[in-house]
């Protein structure tokens, strides 16, 4: 029971909020967001592709883009 409420636990800590690179739409500042991804990133001890795909599973509209753009280079 106590290994499930640890992941459960995790799995909360490490939710990132939706980012759509639009200051109407986002409540945080880029660089407020991408602090919320280094915490979680360490609080849940993610590797670099563990990130990565809680990054891009968080983006949307621009930011999305954006990446996408950036993937292709």
């Amino acid at each position: 029971m106590a290994d499930l409420a640890n992941a459960v636990n995790q799995r909360e800590l490490s939710r990132l909020p939706l980012f759509y690179g639009n200051v109407k739409m986002d409540a945080f500042t880029v660089e407020e967001w991408i602090e919320r991804v280094s915490r979680a990133r360490q609080v849940v001890a993610w590797n670099d592709q563990a990130t990565m795909t809680a990054v891009y599973n968080a983006l949307r509209g621009g930011a999305l883009a954006v990446y996408m753009t950036l993937l292709r280079r």
